[in-house]
């Protein structure tokens, strides 16, 4: 009963061999496709995975770029704020020694005579000529 179902079975293969060569190579044609579908879904999520590093990196570079241009702007406007201060510090201190010498040039008589000697000129008095 055996040898008669592998006999009956080997005449249907010999009969039917095109219908088995396609089966077989079907069946070749679907392992490789789903052995290559795993391989290329493991390249895919290394892909994503160093996409997603890159991204992290990305992400904390541009808040480190944000962070420190702050940080520029901030001491920038602080010296700024700082030069201000002194600048208007400077503006009085001139005003009040202006102040200070108009105040001391119209009560002086020998205003002339200290001008030329800061200037290292010569004075003339209006007399002499």
């Amino acid at each position: 009963m055996v040898l008669s179902f592998w006999t009956k079975a080997w005449a249907w293969i010999k009969k039917k061999w095109e219908i088995v060569l396609g089966f077989v190579v079907g069946l070749l044609t679907l392992l490789t496709v789903m052995m290559r579908s795993r391989q290329q879904k493991e390249v895919l999520e290394a892909a994503n995975k160093a996409h997603e590093k890159e991204n992290k990196i990305n992400d904390k570079a541009r808040k480190d770029l944000v962070d420190g241009l702050t940080d520029i702007a901030e001491s920038k406007d602080k010296k700024i704020e700082e030069a201000n201060k002194l600048a208007d510090e400077d503006a009085k201190k001139l005003a009040d020694e202006k102040k200070d010498f108009v105040d001391n040039a119209s009560k002086s008589d020998d205003l002339a005579r200290k001008i030329a000697d800061h200037l290292n000129a010569e004075l003339i008095d209006a007399d002499d000529e």
